[in-house]
């Protein structure tokens, strides 16, 4: 029986591996390919397997015009394809013409993906992959075959891709435009009140949009700060988030609260920052850890929140600012 369990298993690897290699040869140096496209790269993976991400790119792509490169991160056990699906991107990647990528995080296959985001998550923290390298890799190559608008990437995350978002902003904030995080925030508190670890502050300022809902049970909107919940640390407050980069940005101590334009919704703004940039946090009421949006794929009725389309309002942000004209 013992025998018969390894042969199984034996070929299952062969058949998967086998899968794999199709898929990339018939995909390899299409980068001009319009739809949706796999590509694999760099051997970082947690067993040393080639990293895979997928791009969309849209029909009507020229290459004479250079195009605003989208990335967005999924969350932990999940995958590109789930956030793809969720967000809805390729819609409006489609519609306003830019090129939308989703990188695939650690795993074992398609399994228990996630990201190294500093003081998230699992293996890929432990053993220190430099998933941010990993990112910056994929834009350097989607590069080299499409025409990128290097002043125009931006970045969004859920959850621990949102941590790994911020990650990647303070690390190369010249190459990044603006970013987005989604029921995600960094950094964790002693039971003395403390930072127990934290970003470096970016060289740069960049524009950040947060979106997070209030009654969120895996990462509380007021942080936690009993630390028997969290391995014996706490976690800061979203808002203490959207602070932080509102210092980054050289923004005003205190936000304005102008109306969201979404019931249920409330909008912290940090305007009028001596870098051109800016800081939103919406505060989603009522609101858990998931998606807001149309898409049947986000097992939430988004009307609670007003119907606010999250991958809507995330472009809507980012096509405002461009590297060039943000301020060093």
């Amino acid at each position: 029986m013992r025998l018969i369990l390894t042969l199984v298993f034996i070929a299952t690897l062969v058949l998967v591996f086998t899968t794999d290699a199709v898929v990339e040869q018939g995909h390899a140096g299409e980068f001009t390919k319009s739809g949706l496209n796999k590509r694999k790269t760099e051997l970082t993976g947690l067993l040393g397997q080639r990293r895979v991400y997928r791009y969309y790119v849209p029909t009507r792509y020229d290459s004479e015009r250079s195009y605003p490169l989208v990335i967005a991160l999924h969350g932990i056990n999940s995958r590109g394809r789930n956030i793809r699906l969720r967000s809805g991107l390729d819609d409006v990647a489609e519609r306003d013409g830019f090129i939308a990528v989703y990188p695939e995080g650690n795993g074992i296959g398609a399994l228990f993906k996630h990201w190294n985001a500093g003081a998230c998550c699992a293996k890929a923290m432990k053993k220190g992959i430099d998933d941010a390298g990993f990112v910056m890799r994929i834009v350097d190559e989607l590069s080299t075959g499409l025409s990128i608008d290097a002043s125009r990437i931006y970045l969004f995350g859920f959850s621990n891709g949102a941590m790994l978002t911020y990650q990647i902003a303070a690390k190369y904030p010249e190459r990044i435009a603006a970013i987005a995080a989604v029921s995600g925030t960094f950094g964790r508190v002693t039971a003395s009140g403390e930072l127990d670890w934290y970003l470096p502050r970016p060289a740069m300022s960049v524009p950040t949009l947060i979106v997070h809902g209030s009654d969120d049970p895996r990462l509380p909107f007021n942080g936690v700060l009993d630390t028997e919940k969290r391995d014996g640390l706490g976690m800061i407050p979203v808002k203490q988030s959207a602070n932080f980069w509102a210092r980054v940005n050289d923004c005003p101590t205190q936000p304005t609260t102008p109306s969201s334009g979404y019931e249920n919704v409330d909008l912290m703004l940090w305007s009028k920052c001596e870098s051109t940039s800016e800081v939103r946090l919406y505060r989603l009421s009522g609101w858990e850890h998931s998606w807001a949006g149309a898409s049947s794929k986000t097992r939430s009725d988004y009307n609670k929140v007003g119907g606010f389309e999250t991958a809507e309002v995330i472009w809507e942000f980012f096509q405002r600012f461009s590297r060039s004209k943000i301020f060093q």
